[in-house]
């Protein structure tokens, strides 16, 4: 089985996006694809390959949840101070307790990630409410709320999906593809 692609994509955005990354903590329950990972960015990041979800936390405050389990890899009480975790499938692999106990909580988009509150699947024994839900993605980005205000500040943000990050991402892919001339250009009529 290969490594989800939305966990793929996320690693190479993180070291994009964050070019002072040094190492990587990957836990996949399958070997090969954690390989896979660990050659393609030799020489880029160390990729340390865990044996459990724990391993991979261990040390990390920076942590990217695309496993697709349905159900939490590891406890709230696991996450340091200073952590920020970002859950792609809302709360499916992460401890819905998080979205109590951190720090920040912020969704995706708020209208149509509020699913999450209601979802069974996601958020077990209806746990968390909207007064948990400290922002979401639109109000951080446009000052509305704020980001982290302390070093020690526990974040977590869940989506799942938003129209506005595969705008984003193609934006990025255009100006770069344009920046190193590539591409075609056609004509709509």
């Amino acid at each position: 089985m290969r490594l989800r692609a939305q966990a793929r994509a996320g690693i190479r955005g993180f070291l994009e996006g964050f070019p002072s990354l040094k190492q990587l903590h990957l836990f996949s329950r399958s070997r090969g694809p954690m390989e896979e990972v660990r050659r393609q960015y030799d020489g880029r990041v160390e990729t340390v390959l865990c044996a459990a979800p724990e391993e991979a936390l261990a040390g990390s405050n920076l942590v990217l949840m695309a496993s697709g389990a349905q159900q939490a890899l590891f406890p709230a009480e696991l996450l340091r101070p200073g952590t920020t975790v970002i859950g792609i499938e809302g709360f499916r692999d992460l401890d819905p307790r998080l979205g109590k106990t951190a720090d920040k909580w912020y969704l995706g988009y708020r209208v149509p990630d509020a699913h999450i509150l209601r979802s069974p699947k996601l958020n077990p024994g209806h746990l968390l409410t909207e007064s948990d839900v400290f922002g979401d993605m639109t109000e951080l980005l446009t000052g509305k709320c704020p980001g982290r205000e302390r070093e020690d500040e526990i974040i977590v943000s869940t989506h799942m999906g938003m129209g506005a990050h595969d705008v984003n991402c193609a934006a990025t892919v255009y100006e770069r593809a344009r920046e190193q001339g590539l591409g075609q250009t056609f004509r709509l009529a």
